[in-house]
């Protein structure tokens, strides 16, 4: 649980610095969205037992 709420705390001060420095960013934006990709893939695999040290 800790680890989820520290990947939505820190994905939300990345999103929030990108959408205060770059205008018109949505999350759909690409520099947003792959970013997001990436660390909702890492904590998706860090969720899974056998796939935890990958996410990690």
């Amino acid at each position: 649980m800790a680890v989820t709420a520290a990947t939505v705390l820190a994905w939300t001060g990345f999103f929030v610095h990108n959408v205060a420095d770059l205008p018109g960013q949505t999350i759909l934006s690409p520099e947003s969205l792959a970013p997001t990709l990436i660390w909702l893939a890492a904590l998706a695999l860090w969720l899974l037992p056998r796939t935890r040290a990958v996410g990690a």
